[in-house]
């Protein structure tokens, strides 16, 4: 379970903040090596444990680099350490799970550890892959026996964290941000987050203790700002490369280039709902110039439909006149999981004969053989653009 889990997160990655902190004069530090045998005859002390899976913070002043990075690539081994980790039930996960070190402080009589707590399913079926980051604070003995331990801060699609503190006075302040209006995220507007703020503590005995100070307050998120200085047409044609092969193949549709929001206006739906607006690309692909028009190539890469479970790319064609001018365009295949196609391209005339297969989402865990849907579309671009389709059965 925990290849599979590690194999699915490989990709994720999360931007922590980064604060400058002053460097640690002094601590009294007491080293301890008890040793707790586990499993195959191993024996591994506490110092190994940090020294393999943590780095020590060598700063008075606290930030979000206390926790480490916090790209998912470096999980534990929960068997070889399961001694030293604490229970996982410090959060409500439905998914796998897995721990990833951060930094740790060793003061004379006990050690304070940082340590991420992923959780693969968040529980908001919006995203396919909602993975949670929590941030969690362990108090050990000297010898490494939990004490106490507390999950300070969350970071995910819907949550932001914020932390400050000083290791001298064993203070910590935590901003925590989660999304008010989830369903904001999946459209191209600005994002409101409720914000509450944590003290955490610690006492003379090792014990956490947490207040929440004042009230809580809304900060927004601003979209991404759209491009001031507009683009050409001719901007526009430098993102694909000429197709000047004597034939013609698929790989028109070979992607090249992402297109940014300067290059909106060229797109017709380019910020079409049908796909979670934050996780749709545009890619520029190849441009084919006959007579007295452009013919170019383009993929939409959707990540996270709006409706339904599973990703999708879609191949366009689109036509222009030689002033930039859109005459016509054309979906003529999508790719993905439940979706298998076959094209064959030609010219002259410029014609595209796409052999389409769907599957039903339900025989997706189905041995074969699978029920697919076949059909076979003809898609012609005339000298003068447009762009006509025949199906045939």
């Amino acid at each position: 379970m925990m290849k599979t889990f590690i194999l699915t997160l490989l990709a994720l990655i999360c931007i922590s903040g980064k604060g400058n902190g002053e460097k640690l004069h002094s601590f009294p530090i007491q080293t301890a090596q008890a040793n707790v045998k586990i499993g195959n005859n191993r024996n591994i002390s506490f110092q190994s444990f940090l020294s393999r899976n943590l780095r020590p913070w060598k700063q008075t002043k606290v930030s979000m680099q206390i926790f480490g990075d916090s790209t998912i690539k470096d999980l534990m081994d929960e068997g070889l350490y399961a001694a030293y980790l604490p229970s996982s039930d410090l959060c409500s996960c439905k998914g796998d799970m897995g721990w990833q070190g951060g930094c740790y402080v060793q003061y004379k009589g006990f050690v304070i550890v940082f340590l991420h707590l992923f959780c693969m399913d968040g529980g908001h079926k919006e995203f396919m892959e909602d993975i949670v980051d929590n941030l969690v604070m362990v108090i050990y003995s000297k010898d490494g026996k939990v004490i106490d331990k507390r999950v300070i801060g969350k970071e995910s699609f819907l949550d932001f964290t914020r932390i400050t503190g000083d290791i001298g006075k064993l203070i910590f302040t935590v901003e925590q941000g989660s999304i008010a209006d989830v369903n904001k995220y999946s459209k191209y507007k600005d994002l409101d987050f409720n914000v509450t703020k944590h003290i955490y503590s610690i006492d003379k005995n090792q014990r956490i203790h947490e207040r929440t100070v004042g009230k809580s307050w809304t900060e927004t998120i601003k979209k991404k700002s759209k491009v001031t200085a507009e683009k050409s047409f001719a901007d526009f044609l430098k993102m694909f490369p000429r197709w000047d092969k004597p034939y013609l193949n698929d790989s028109v549709f070979t992607s090249a280039t992402y297109l940014g929001d300067e290059f909106e206006r060229f797109i017709p739906g380019f910020q079409k709902r049908e796909c979670e607006t934050r996780e749709l690309r545009w890619l520029s692909c190849y441009c084919l110039e006959q007579d007295s028009i452009y013919v170019l190539f383009v993929v939409k890469d959707c990540s996270i439909p709006c409706e339904g479970s599973y990703p999708y790319a879609d191949d366009f064609i689109l036509t222009y006149s030689k002033d930039g001018k859109l005459i016509d365009y054309c979906p003529i295949a999508r790719h993905g999981d439940l979706w298998q196609v076959d094209t064959k391209a030609s010219y002259p005339p410029l014609t595209f004969t796409v052999r389409q297969g769907v599957m039903d989402d339900n025989e997706v865990n189905v041995d074969p053989p699978k029920h697919v849907t076949v059909s076979t579309s003809i898609y012609k671009v005339g000298q003068n653009g447009k762009i006509t389709k025949d199906i045939t059965m």
